[in-house]
Protein backbone atom coordinates (compact mmCIF):
# COMPACT_ATOMS: atom_id res chain seq x y z
CA UNK A 1 0.00 0.00 0.00
CA UNK A 2 1.19 3.50 -0.86
CA UNK A 3 -0.13 6.69 0.74
CA UNK A 4 0.32 10.25 -0.53
CA UNK A 5 0.48 13.61 1.22
CA UNK A 6 0.52 16.83 -0.81
CA UNK A 7 2.62 19.81 0.29
CA UNK A 8 1.70 23.24 -1.07
CA UNK A 9 3.34 26.63 -0.82
CA UNK A 10 5.01 27.35 -4.14
CA UNK A 11 3.19 29.49 -6.70
CA UNK A 12 4.38 27.90 -9.95
CA UNK A 13 5.81 24.77 -11.54
CA UNK A 14 8.48 22.90 -9.56
CA UNK A 15 11.58 21.55 -11.28
CA UNK A 16 13.98 20.22 -8.67
CA UNK A 17 14.27 18.50 -5.29
CA UNK A 18 17.39 18.10 -3.15
CA UNK A 19 18.28 16.42 0.15
CA UNK A 20 18.15 18.89 3.05
CA UNK A 21 20.25 19.87 6.03
CA UNK A 22 18.96 17.07 8.26
CA UNK A 23 17.70 13.55 7.77
CA UNK A 24 14.09 13.62 6.59
CA UNK A 25 14.35 17.14 5.23
CA UNK A 26 14.57 18.30 1.61
CA UNK A 27 14.61 21.42 -0.56
CA UNK A 28 12.28 22.26 -3.43
CA UNK A 29 12.51 24.97 -6.08
CA UNK A 30 11.00 26.03 -9.38
CA UNK A 31 9.58 28.87 -11.43
CA UNK A 32 8.67 31.16 -8.51
CA UNK A 33 12.34 31.67 -7.62
CA UNK A 34 12.04 30.42 -4.04
CA UNK A 35 14.04 27.60 -2.46
CA UNK A 36 12.03 26.07 0.38
CA UNK A 37 13.10 23.51 2.99
CA UNK A 38 10.53 20.91 4.10
CA UNK A 39 10.39 18.38 6.93
CA UNK A 40 8.88 14.95 6.25
CA UNK A 41 8.31 14.41 9.98
CA UNK A 42 5.90 17.34 10.24
CA UNK A 43 4.83 17.42 6.57
CA UNK A 44 5.38 21.19 6.65
CA UNK A 45 7.96 23.85 5.82
CA UNK A 46 11.05 23.66 8.02
CA UNK A 47 11.49 27.42 8.20
CA UNK A 48 14.19 28.18 5.65
CA UNK A 49 13.09 30.07 2.53
CA UNK A 50 15.64 31.58 0.12
CA UNK A 51 14.68 33.83 -2.79
CA UNK A 52 16.89 34.29 -5.86
CA UNK A 53 14.56 36.26 -8.14
CA UNK A 54 14.34 33.93 -11.14
CA UNK A 55 13.32 30.36 -11.86
CA UNK A 56 15.50 27.66 -10.27
CA UNK A 57 16.47 24.60 -12.34
CA UNK A 58 19.00 22.89 -10.07
CA UNK A 59 20.12 22.53 -6.45
CA UNK A 60 23.01 20.95 -4.58
CA UNK A 61 23.45 20.98 -0.80
CA UNK A 62 26.78 20.26 0.89
CA UNK A 63 25.87 19.12 4.41
CA UNK A 64 29.45 19.13 5.66
CA UNK A 65 30.07 22.79 4.83
CA UNK A 66 26.39 23.83 4.84
CA UNK A 67 26.69 25.40 1.40
CA UNK A 68 23.72 25.49 -0.97
CA UNK A 69 24.30 25.84 -4.73
CA UNK A 70 21.35 27.23 -6.68
CA UNK A 71 21.29 27.14 -10.49
CA UNK A 72 18.86 29.47 -12.26
CA UNK A 73 17.12 29.67 -15.61
CA UNK A 74 19.32 32.64 -16.55
CA UNK A 75 22.57 30.72 -16.04
CA UNK A 76 23.54 32.12 -12.63
CA UNK A 77 25.00 30.00 -9.82
CA UNK A 78 24.14 31.36 -6.39
CA UNK A 79 26.40 30.15 -3.57
CA UNK A 80 24.53 30.47 -0.27
CA UNK A 81 25.72 29.95 3.31
CA UNK A 82 22.80 27.94 4.65
CA UNK A 83 23.53 28.81 8.29
CA UNK A 84 23.04 32.52 7.69
CA UNK A 85 21.03 32.41 4.41
CA UNK A 86 23.53 34.92 3.00
CA UNK A 87 24.81 34.75 -0.55
CA UNK A 88 28.57 34.23 -0.64
CA UNK A 89 29.06 34.40 -4.41
CA UNK A 90 27.09 34.72 -7.63
CA UNK A 91 28.91 32.91 -10.43
CA UNK A 92 28.08 34.00 -13.98
CA UNK A 93 29.61 32.03 -16.84
CA UNK A 94 26.64 30.39 -18.54
CA UNK A 95 24.22 32.19 -20.85
CA UNK A 96 21.33 29.76 -20.29
CA UNK A 97 19.88 27.68 -17.46
CA UNK A 98 21.91 25.50 -15.09
CA UNK A 99 20.61 21.92 -15.15
CA UNK A 100 22.79 20.26 -12.53
CA UNK A 101 25.79 20.28 -10.17
CA UNK A 102 28.23 17.41 -9.65
CA UNK A 103 31.08 17.10 -7.13
CA UNK A 104 34.32 15.78 -8.66
CA UNK A 105 37.90 14.99 -7.63
CA UNK A 106 36.96 13.82 -4.12
CA UNK A 107 34.89 16.95 -3.52
CA UNK A 108 37.64 19.44 -4.41
CA UNK A 109 35.86 20.53 -7.59
CA UNK A 110 32.33 20.77 -8.92
CA UNK A 111 30.89 20.90 -12.41
CA UNK A 112 27.83 22.82 -13.54
CA UNK A 113 25.81 21.71 -16.58
CA UNK A 114 24.47 24.48 -18.79
CA UNK A 115 21.59 24.89 -21.19
CA UNK A 116 24.05 26.70 -23.44
CA UNK A 117 25.79 23.39 -24.19
CA UNK A 118 28.70 24.17 -21.89
CA UNK A 119 29.97 22.74 -18.64
CA UNK A 120 31.93 24.82 -16.17
CA UNK A 121 34.46 23.37 -13.72
CA UNK A 122 35.05 25.16 -10.40
CA UNK A 123 37.37 24.70 -7.46
CA UNK A 124 35.61 24.01 -4.17
CA UNK A 125 35.07 25.60 -1.74
CA UNK A 126 36.79 28.77 -3.06
CA UNK A 127 34.75 28.82 -6.32
CA UNK A 128 37.44 29.76 -8.80
CA UNK A 129 36.66 28.95 -12.44
CA UNK A 130 39.07 26.28 -13.69
CA UNK A 131 37.66 25.85 -17.19
CA UNK A 132 34.52 25.84 -19.31
CA UNK A 133 33.92 23.61 -22.29
CA UNK A 134 31.44 23.58 -25.17
CA UNK A 135 30.36 20.00 -25.98
CA UNK A 136 28.17 20.80 -29.05
CA UNK A 137 25.32 18.49 -28.06
CA UNK A 138 22.57 20.92 -27.14
CA UNK A 139 21.66 21.39 -23.50
CA UNK A 140 23.79 19.49 -20.99
CA UNK A 141 21.05 17.80 -18.98
CA UNK A 142 22.52 15.25 -16.56
CA UNK A 143 25.78 13.58 -15.53
CA UNK A 144 26.52 10.22 -13.86
CA UNK A 145 29.80 8.53 -12.92
CA UNK A 146 30.58 5.29 -14.77
CA UNK A 147 34.13 4.87 -13.40
CA UNK A 148 36.63 6.72 -11.21
CA UNK A 149 37.45 9.13 -14.04
CA UNK A 150 34.73 8.81 -16.69
CA UNK A 151 31.21 10.23 -16.67
CA UNK A 152 28.23 9.86 -18.99
CA UNK A 153 26.42 13.08 -19.92
CA UNK A 154 22.90 13.34 -21.29
CA UNK A 155 22.22 16.04 -23.88
CA UNK A 156 19.04 17.51 -25.32
CA UNK A 157 20.18 16.50 -28.83
CA UNK A 158 19.87 12.87 -27.77
CA UNK A 159 23.59 12.20 -27.81
CA UNK A 160 25.24 10.42 -24.91
CA UNK A 161 28.73 11.82 -24.37
CA UNK A 162 31.24 9.87 -22.28
CA UNK A 163 33.76 12.34 -20.89
CA UNK A 164 36.67 12.88 -18.56
CA UNK A 165 35.33 16.11 -17.02
CA UNK A 166 38.59 17.10 -15.37
CA UNK A 167 40.48 17.02 -18.68
CA UNK A 168 37.54 17.94 -20.97
CA UNK A 169 38.23 14.84 -23.08
CA UNK A 170 35.55 12.92 -25.01
CA UNK A 171 35.92 9.15 -24.70
CA UNK A 172 32.85 8.31 -26.79
CA UNK A 173 29.70 9.93 -28.13
CA UNK A 174 26.69 8.38 -29.85
CA UNK A 175 22.97 8.89 -30.37
CA UNK A 176 21.02 7.31 -27.51
CA UNK A 177 17.59 8.81 -28.26
CA UNK A 178 16.79 10.42 -31.61
CA UNK A 179 14.27 12.87 -30.14
CA UNK A 180 16.39 13.98 -27.18
CA UNK A 181 17.55 12.63 -23.83
CA UNK A 182 16.05 13.75 -20.53
CA UNK A 183 17.37 11.45 -17.76
CA UNK A 184 20.18 9.09 -16.74
CA UNK A 185 20.79 6.45 -14.07
CA UNK A 186 23.39 3.82 -13.27
CA UNK A 187 22.05 0.42 -12.29
CA UNK A 188 23.29 -0.16 -8.71
CA UNK A 189 23.96 -3.88 -9.18
CA UNK A 190 24.90 -4.25 -12.85
CA UNK A 191 27.36 -2.50 -15.24
CA UNK A 192 24.42 -0.94 -17.04
CA UNK A 193 23.65 2.68 -17.90
CA UNK A 194 19.98 3.61 -18.22
CA UNK A 195 18.88 6.52 -20.41
CA UNK A 196 15.44 8.09 -20.58
CA UNK A 197 14.22 10.07 -23.56
CA UNK A 198 11.56 12.30 -24.98
CA UNK A 199 10.44 9.20 -26.86
CA UNK A 200 9.14 7.80 -23.52
CA UNK A 201 11.58 4.88 -23.78
CA UNK A 202 14.25 3.70 -21.39
CA UNK A 203 17.33 2.33 -23.14
CA UNK A 204 19.88 0.09 -21.40
CA UNK A 205 23.59 0.16 -22.34
CA UNK A 206 26.34 -2.29 -21.38
CA UNK A 207 29.15 -0.16 -19.94
CA UNK A 208 31.65 -3.04 -20.10
CA UNK A 209 30.96 -3.81 -23.77
CA UNK A 210 31.48 -0.38 -25.35
CA UNK A 211 27.91 0.72 -24.54
CA UNK A 212 26.20 -1.96 -26.55
CA UNK A 213 22.42 -1.48 -26.43
CA UNK A 214 20.83 -4.24 -24.38
CA UNK A 215 17.21 -3.18 -24.22
CA UNK A 216 14.80 -0.48 -25.38
CA UNK A 217 11.60 -0.40 -23.37
CA UNK A 218 8.60 1.99 -23.43
CA UNK A 219 7.99 3.06 -19.84
CA UNK A 220 5.62 6.03 -20.22
CA UNK A 221 3.46 7.88 -22.74
CA UNK A 222 5.67 11.00 -22.86
CA UNK A 223 9.19 12.09 -21.89
CA UNK A 224 10.87 10.42 -18.91
CA UNK A 225 12.13 13.28 -16.73
CA UNK A 226 13.72 11.30 -13.90
CA UNK A 227 14.84 7.78 -12.99
CA UNK A 228 15.84 7.02 -9.41
CA UNK A 229 16.68 3.84 -7.50
CA UNK A 230 15.57 3.49 -3.88
CA UNK A 231 18.30 3.15 -1.19
CA UNK A 232 17.80 -0.63 -1.00
CA UNK A 233 18.27 -0.79 -4.81
CA UNK A 234 15.20 -2.99 -5.26
CA UNK A 235 12.90 -0.38 -6.83
CA UNK A 236 13.37 1.96 -9.78
CA UNK A 237 11.05 4.97 -9.77
CA UNK A 238 10.43 6.87 -13.00
CA UNK A 239 8.74 10.24 -13.50
CA UNK A 240 7.20 11.52 -16.70
CA UNK A 241 5.58 14.36 -18.54
CA UNK A 242 2.57 12.03 -18.82
CA UNK A 243 1.68 13.05 -15.21
CA UNK A 244 2.57 9.68 -13.69
CA UNK A 245 5.20 8.02 -11.54
CA UNK A 246 5.88 4.33 -12.05
CA UNK A 247 7.61 1.92 -9.68
CA UNK A 248 9.53 -0.97 -11.27
CA UNK A 249 11.24 -4.07 -9.93
CA UNK A 250 14.92 -3.15 -10.34
CA UNK A 251 15.92 -6.70 -11.31
CA UNK A 252 13.13 -7.79 -13.66
CA UNK A 253 11.82 -4.36 -14.75
CA UNK A 254 8.29 -5.57 -14.12
CA UNK A 255 5.84 -2.81 -13.24
CA UNK A 256 4.96 -2.75 -9.54
CA UNK A 257 2.59 0.21 -9.46
CA UNK A 258 1.54 3.33 -11.36
CA UNK A 259 0.98 6.47 -9.27
CA UNK A 260 -1.26 9.12 -10.80
CA UNK A 261 -3.79 11.70 -9.58
CA UNK A 262 -6.18 8.89 -8.62
CA UNK A 263 -3.57 7.81 -6.05
CA UNK A 264 -3.18 11.36 -4.73
CA UNK A 265 -0.48 12.31 -7.19
CA UNK A 266 0.12 14.90 -9.88
CA UNK A 267 -2.23 16.46 -12.42
CA UNK A 268 0.54 17.80 -14.66
CA UNK A 269 4.09 16.84 -15.64
CA UNK A 270 6.17 15.14 -12.92
CA UNK A 271 9.65 16.66 -13.06
CA UNK A 272 11.81 15.28 -10.25
CA UNK A 273 12.05 12.50 -7.66
CA UNK A 274 13.97 12.19 -4.40
CA UNK A 275 14.22 9.14 -2.15
CA UNK A 276 14.24 10.10 1.55
CA UNK A 277 14.47 6.51 2.82
CA UNK A 278 13.64 2.99 1.63
CA UNK A 279 9.96 3.58 2.38
CA UNK A 280 9.63 7.29 1.60
CA UNK A 281 10.14 9.36 -1.53
CA UNK A 282 9.12 12.79 -2.79
CA UNK A 283 8.02 14.07 -6.20
CA UNK A 284 7.32 17.51 -7.66
CA UNK A 285 5.58 18.75 -10.79
CA UNK A 286 4.27 21.49 -13.01
CA UNK A 287 1.15 22.15 -10.91
CA UNK A 288 3.45 23.43 -8.13
CA UNK A 289 2.68 20.60 -5.72
CA UNK A 290 5.07 18.32 -3.82
CA UNK A 291 3.86 14.81 -3.04
CA UNK A 292 5.36 12.74 -0.21
CA UNK A 293 4.84 9.04 -0.94
CA UNK A 294 4.96 6.46 1.87
CA UNK A 295 5.42 2.78 0.99
CA UNK A 296 3.86 0.47 3.56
Amino acid sequence: MISAVQLKGHTGPLYVLCAGAQSGRFFSAGSDGFVVEWDCATMAQAGKVIRVGEAVYSLHFDRENEILLIGTSGGKIHVVDFRTSKELRCLEVHSKGIFGFYKLDEGLKFMALGGDGQTSLWSYPDFELLNSHQWHGGKCRELVAISSSLYAMATSSGELIVIDPLLSIIQKRFEAHSSGMTSLAIHPKKPILLTGGRDAHMNSWNIENDFEKILSMPLHNYAIYDMSFDPSTTILATASRDKTIKLWDASSMELIQKLDFHAGGHTRSVNDLLWISEKLFVSCGDEGVIVVWSLK
